[in-house]
């Protein structure tokens, strides 16, 4: 099968691949249009792709077939979160930050436990909204159903510590925010 020109890296244009300030040092970092964050290397902090660009794998039945691994549902539906709440989130580089690392914790949690893996990642991505319909709103946005939908703002409930769902997903979520929390406080800090 002909891979998809929209992925196809000869099809790419030359602003495709470009350099973005870290927002935390100032370090130049080059960024592919389809990376959703990278590692600063100067400051090892994470930092989201601000041109973020997933062409049609977001939305092609044959994705998957494409792409391979990397275009599957749970990789397309944390893309699409990570693209929500950048934009919720806007210039505060800071919540961005932090809703990442939750991320990247509940994923390492999720990968050694028998949890179900779309729930926890959008939990994770979504922990840091406050507002229910906001959170239902971007979940329906990136196609997810309402019984799901309901599931996934019941943990985050949960992890306000309101009536919500006590399960092992909202574990994994409530153990990802406390090791980015201890993970940030123990991180040095630049002196400006």
């Amino acid at each position: 099968m002909p891979r998809c020109p929209g992925q196809d890296q000869r099809f790419w244009k030359p602003d495709d691949i470009f350099e973005a300030q870290c927002p935390h040092c100032g370090v130049s970092i080059e960024f592919w249009k389809d990376e959703p964050s990278l590692k600063c290397p100067d400051c090892r902090k994470l930092v989201v792709n601000p041109k973020l660009d997933l062409g049609c794998a977001t939305w092609c039945q044959h994705a998957d077939q494409c792409l391979g691994t990397m275009s599957s549902n749970d990789d397309i539906l944390c893309k699409r979160l990570i693209r929500e709440a950048k934009q919720f989130f806007g210039r505060d580089e800071q919540r961005v930050d932090r809703t990442l690392r939750i991320f990247k914790h509940a994923q390492e949690i999720a990968a050694t436990a028998e949890a179900d893996a779309r729930l926890v990642n959008a939990a994770a991505l979504l922990s840091d909204v406050e507002d229910t319909s906001t959170c239902k709103e971007m979940l329906f946005k990136c196609g997810l159903d309402d019984d799901v939908s309901e599931r996934i703002c019941l943990i985050i409930a949960r992890l306000r510590g309101e009536d919500g769902e006590d399960s092992k997903e909202s574990r994994i979520v409530s153990e990802a925010i406390r090791r980015a929390e201890i993970n940030n406080s123990a991180a040095p800090r630049k002196s400006d």
